[in-house]
C-alpha cells in the first residue's frame, strides 16, 4: 500500500486548492451562459452592497468627526461594532460550511483513499472553508476601512496598515473557525448535519450576545463619560478616550 506521507502536505494542498479554485473561476468564463450570468450577477450585487456601505459609513463617520472628542469615542465604538459583526458572521459561516466541507463533501472518501496525509486533508478543508466564508471581511471590512481613511484624510500607509490588521484578523478567524468546527463535529458527530449547524449557530449567536454585545453597546455611563467627561453620575471623572 502507498504511504499517506508520499505526497508532502504543502505540495498536496497547493495542487488541490489550485484545481478547486480553477474550477470556481470557470463559473465566470466557461459553462452554460445562464450560469455565467448568475455568477456575474452575484459579483455586481456584492459590488453594489459594498458601495452602499461605503456611502453610509462615510456620512456617519463624517457626522461623528464633527463632534471632536465625543466623535473620536463614538468612532471607536463604530470600529468595534464592525469588527464584532465580522467576527460573528465569519464564525457562524465558517462552522456552518465547515461541518459539511470537512466531513460530508463528495470527494472526502476519495481523498482519504489517496496518498494524502490527514494533515494535508485538514489544511485543505480549512483553506477551502476560509475562502468560501471570508466574504464578510471583504464586504464589510473594506468599505469601513475606505470610509474611515477618506473621512480622516489618511495616506497610503493607513490603508496598508489597515489591510495588514484585517489580514491578521482573518487568520485569527480562520484558526478559531477550524477549532470550533472540529469541536462541534466531535460533540455532535451522531446528529444530522443540518441539526448540528442550527445548534452551533444558535450557541454562537447567544454567546456573542452575552459576552460581546453586552460590552459593545454603550451604556448610560459611557455616554456620560463621552459627552460630560467632568461629571459621571454626579461625581468628577476623567475621560478615558
Amino acid at each position: 500500500a502507498r504511504s499517506r506521507t508520499s505526497i508532502s502536505t504543502s505540495r498536496a494542498v497547493r495542487r488541490l486548492l489550485g484545481r478547486h479554485f480553477a474550477g470556481a473561476g470557470g463559473l465566470f468564463w466557461r459553462g452554460p451562459r445562464a450560469r455565467r450570468i448568475v455568477a456575474f450577477g452575484f459579483l455586481l450585487l456584492f459590488a453594489a452592497v459594498m458601495l452602499a456601505e461605503y456611502l453610509v459609513f462615510s456620512r456617519g463617520l463624517a457626522a461623528l468627526a464633527e463632534l471632536r472628542v465625543a466623535g473620536a469615542a463614538l468612532t471607536l465604538y463604530f470600529l468595534e461594532a464592525v469588527l464584532a459583526l465580522i467576527l460573528l458572521v465569519s464564525l457562524v459561516s465558517f462552522v456552518a460550511s465547515g461541518l459539511w466541507m470537512f466531513y460530508r463533501a463528495r470527494d472526502t472518501r476519495l481523498l482519504l483513499a489517496a496518498p494524502v496525509s490527514l494533515t494535508a486533508l485538514y489544511v485543505l478543508r480549512a483553506a477551502e472553508t476560509f475562502a468560501l466564508t471570508s466574504w464578510a471581511q471583504v464586504v464589510v471590512g473594506v468599505p469601513a476601512l475606505a470610509a474611515l481613511g477618506v473621512v480622516h484624510r489618511q495616506g497610503v500607509g493607513f490603508y496598508a496598515y489597515g489591510v495588514v490588521i484585517l489580514g491578521c484578523f482573518a487568520v485569527l478567524l480562520g484558526a478559531g473557525g477550524s477549532i470550533l468546527t472540529t469541536g462541534a463535529a466531535a460533540l455532535l458527530r451522531r446528529a444530522p448535519t443540518r441539526l448540528a449547524v442550527a445548534l452551533v449557530a444558535l450557541v454562537l449567536v447567544a454567546a456573542f450576545a452575552l459576552l460581546v454585545g453586552r460590552n459593545l453597546i454603550p451604556s448610560t455611563g459611557d455616554f456620560y463619560v463621552i459627552f460630560e467627561p467632568g461629571m459621571l453620575n454626579g461625581k468628577p471623572a476623567s475621560i478615558k478616550f
